[in-house]
């Protein structure tokens, strides 16, 4: 091998390697497009193709040392000031935002009569699933649900949506 062809021949290896090193998105304690996301896992169980976030309009200090925050815009006006999680169908990019933070919330949704037995046994859930299982779960409470599509590739569809 001459010496131009091995070193276009590591010039190519070099750059497949620096592709393979490119960090994922966002995942647990970052900011994307001005929701805070972490704690993310899988949904119901691996390899059902959806994953579970906290979800939460972030906060910046505007002004520095006087402690005072301001919410960061977000794209669509119902996440102004949101608090609460997120189920991810990774498939499709939609997702539901539920307006509540409590002790495994996400969980507490699969142990719903319309998500137990598909989890239990591993068979194809949908978000239509979830979201009747979410409107069971928090109905009489203060809580919305939105159905909103993702753009991008979540990091928590990634690693934990199984696909």
């Amino acid at each position: 091998m001459g010496r131009t062809a091995g070193a276009a021949l590591a010039l190519c290896l070099t750059a497949v390697s620096a592709s393979a090193l490119t960090p994922l998105p966002p995942c647990n304690g970052d900011i994307e497009s001005g929701m805070r996301v972490s704690n993310a896992e899988s949904f119901g169980y691996y390899g059902s193709g959806f994953a579970t976030e906290d979800y939460a309009n972030a906060l910046e200090d505007d002004a520095g040392a006087d402690g005072v925050y301001d919410y960061l815009d977000v794209p669509v006006g119902d996440l102004a000031r949101f608090s609460g999680y997120r189920v991810i169908d990774c498939k499709s990019g939609e997702f539901l935002a539920i307006s509540h933070f409590g002790e495994a919330g996400a969980q507490r949704l699969t142990a719903t009569e319309f998500l137990r037995s598909k989890v239990q046994e591993e068979k194809p859930i949908s978000l239509a699933d979830v979201r009747r299982a979410a409107e069971a779960l928090y109905k009489g409470l203060d809580v919305a649900i939105l159905t909103l599509r993702e753009t991008e590739q979540t990091c928590s569809c990634k690693n934990y949506g199984g696909q």
